[in-house]
């Protein structure tokens, strides 16, 4: 379950109403997060929030060039730094 309060704390009401407005694209990017095999995707989503609310095409990409620059143990990196996501801006 998300907790959009931690969210609020983290970035105010602002993020939260962008997330409203983009809920297809956030889901869809919640969902890409977990199938490229991320067991803290929530967590991470509640601590990033801002990564994930964008379209789901651009989303995709940014993650997939990311993952390249990190390599094949792309998971375990960002589970262990999530600030690498602060690099897809």
């Amino acid at each position: 379950m998300i907790d959009f309060n931690k969210i609020n704390e983290l970035y105010g009401i602002d993020v939260l109403k962008d997330i409203k407005t983009n809920e297809h694209d956030v889901i869809k990017n919640l969902m890409y997060f977990a199938i490229l095999g991320f067991d803290d995707t929530i967590d991470i989503f509640e601590r990033k929030a801002l990564v994930f609310i964008d379209d789901n095409i651009s989303f995709k990409s940014k993650i997939d060039k990311l993952i390249d620059k990190i390599g094949i143990n792309y998971v375990d990196e960002i589970e262990n730094n999530i600030d690498l996501l602060d690099l897809v801006y």
